[in-house]
């Protein structure tokens, strides 16, 4: 998605938003404001994913299934609009829905396996990684250790995704992002089995309690 944005769509970073302020920043510096005032749209577009999403999980699970599921099922969708969309569209068409996405998956997916992870950029998954593996040789932590290794293990699959979706690109231009959409297929079936899995073993204790 972030080569989506960058190489189609106008140089927007929509993974993050510390790009864009720099991008900005840079335009004014060379008296571009215009250009500059830009990336106001896909920077608020990314603080809106981030407001969604510390409110609506709370009404989802009312429902019975998890905010993440919810969530990929509706970033499949967004993904799919996107690759049938008039490549001619203004860039905003693109980089908003993708940007507000972005924001949304970085906010709900925190952790995993009890360990904090960024998913949609590598900055903090950068630092993790240095700062654990300093830890592994300086004390011989095999826990620190395998936490740097875990790091790593994420900034090497960001960037093999950027890669492979950079490539796709240059192939297939706008609709290279269905392969997004596949991915994301994968990951809502795992979760969406867990989901009625759980509501499943709920009804059984459930049916016990009232016997």
């Amino acid at each position: 998605m972030e080569a989506f944005t960058y190489i189609l769509h106008g140089k927007v970073f929509c993974n993050a938003a510390t790009g864009n302020f720099a991008l900005m920043a840079i335009a004014f510096a060379q008296g571009a404001v215009k250009s500059g005032l830009y990336y106001l749209i896909p920077l608020a577009a990314y603080a809106a994913g981030v407001a969604v999403s510390e409110k609506l999980p709370a009404s989802v699970r009312k429902l019975g299934i998890h905010w993440h599921t919810v969530f990929i099922f509706v970033e499949i969708v967004v993904m799919v609009v996107l690759g049938v969309l008039p490549a001619g569209l203004p860039d905003p068409f693109f980089t908003v829905p993708i940007t507000f996405v972005c924001a949304i998956q970085y906010n709900s997916f925190t952790k995993l396996q009890g360990v904090p992870l960024s998913t949609t950029f590598c900055t903090n998954n950068l630092r993790q990684a240095s700062k654990n593996l300093v830890a592994a040789v300086s004390n011989k932590s095999r826990k620190s250790l395998n936490t740097a290794l875990y790091y790593i293990s994420a900034i090497i699959f960001f960037f093999t995704g950027a890669l492979t979706g950079s490539l796709l690109i240059f192939k297939l231009q706008g609709k290279a992002i269905f392969w997004a959409a596949v991915l994301l297929c994968g990951a809502f079936g795992v979760l969406l089995s867990s989901d009625l899995k759980l509501r499943k073993s709920a009804r059984n204790i459930a049916k016990k309690s009232e016997s």
